[in-house]
């Protein structure tokens, strides 16, 4: 007489073997752990370009953006842009905003500068008059915005042009006045222009970690684990301190 195994334990021999045979359970935690070790941080940033009219504000957006040669009536289709920049193990999601025309009439509100995490105050260099500007711009987005927790620049355009009057010692001294950053660029020639927004959102980052020793976190962003089953999305509000 052959003795037959139950059903339950044939079934449970079979399902042991072909579970073992495939190794199916040390892929499903090599991928839970490779999910882990690469888990992407996401952080949300806001950029305001400010400055007088035809300075070039709009260009250096459309550069930020690698749009440049696109730049025809920028100033009137949008108000705000999103650029994705990969820092390590890090994705920052730059808002970049435009004043699409309304700085002519002085009409920036509050709500555009609420929230503002950098602003780059712009002007001409071979425009006097836009650089004496800055200080008026500099007033009116410290009056609105919170100066010690952004990071700003003041931004010198068309630094390679023969018309040039506002030099660099002068743009320096200023800069060092007002304790910001500087940078001359060249629009029409690219100069100086393609690591714009990668310094900007080291420092944003660099800037978001010092102010990050209060209670709450400075500066939005959203952390974003991917496993096989799970995603898992966590977003912390803007630090109000």
């Amino acid at each position: 007489m052959n003795f037959k195994w139950p059903l339950s334990t044939r079934l449970l021999y079979f399902c042991n073997e072909s579970f073992l045979t495939r190794k199916c359970l040390p892929t499903y935690y090599s991928r839970k752990m490779d999910a882990n070790r690469n888990a992407i941080k996401e952080y949300h940033f806001k950029l305001i370009v400010i400055g007088d009219p035809e300075v070039g504000k709009s260009s250096l957006v459309a550069r930020l953006l690698d749009d440049y040669p696109n730049t025809v009536n920028y100033n009137h289709r949008r108000l705000k842009y999103t650029k994705n920049v990969s820092i390590e193990d890090s994705v920052v999601k730059l808002q970049i905003h435009d004043t699409a025309g309304q700085e002519r009439y002085r009409s920036l509100t509050q709500s555009y500068y609420r929230g503002t995490h950098a602003c780059f105050f712009v002007f001409d260099t071979r425009k006097p008059n836009s650089f004496d500007s800055i200080n008026s711009w500099m007033e009116e987005f410290n009056f609105y915005a919170d100066s010690q927790k952004s990071v700003n620049t003041i931004i010198g355009t068309n630094c390679c042009s023969s018309e040039r009057v506002v030099d660099q010692q002068t743009l320096k001294n200023f800069a060092s006045f007002r304790e910001v950053d500087y940078l001359e660029v060249d629009l029409e020639c690219n100069v100086n222009v393609s690591d714009i927004s990668e310094e900007l959102c080291a420092n944003l980052l660099k800037k978001m970690k010092e102010n990050s020793s209060c209670h709450h976190t400075c500066g939005k962003y959203t952390v974003s684990l991917h496993r096989p089953s799970l995603t898992k999305k966590i977003t912390n509000k803007i630090c109000e301190c």
